[in-house]
C-alpha cells in the first residue's frame, strides 16, 4: 500500500511540476509582451513531433523518473533564460 501511494504521489507531483513549469513559459512570454497562440502551437507540436506527446504521458507513469525529468525541464530553462536575455 505504501508503494502504491509513493507512486500515486510522485505522479501527482509530476503532473504538478509539468503545469506550473508551462505556466511560468506562458508568464514569462507574457511579462515580454509576446502573445501565443495555443492552437498554432499544439499544430506546430503535432506536425514536428507527433509522438512527444505519448512520450511525455508515458514518462509520467515511470517513478521517481518523472520527477527527474520534470526537474530536469525546469533546470534546463531556468539555465536558457538566464542566458538569453531579452
Amino acid at each position: 500500500m505504501t508503494i502504491l501511494l509513493g507512486w500515486l504521489t510522485t505522479i501527482a507531483l509530476s503532473v504538478g511540476m509539468e503545469i506550473s513549469l508551462v505556466l511560468r513559459v506562458y508568464k514569462d512570454l507574457a511579462d515580454r509582451g509576446y502573445r501565443l497562440k495555443h492552437d498554432k502551437l499544439s499544430d506546430y507540436t503535432e506536425k514536428n513531433n507527433p509522438d512527444y506527446i505519448k512520450k511525455n504521458k508515458s514518462s509520467l507513469i515511470i517513478p521517481i523518473y518523472n520527477l527527474f525529468m520534470q526537474l530536469s525541464k525546469a533546470m534546463d530553462y531556468t539555465t536558457m533564460i538566464k542566458r538569453v536575455q531579452f
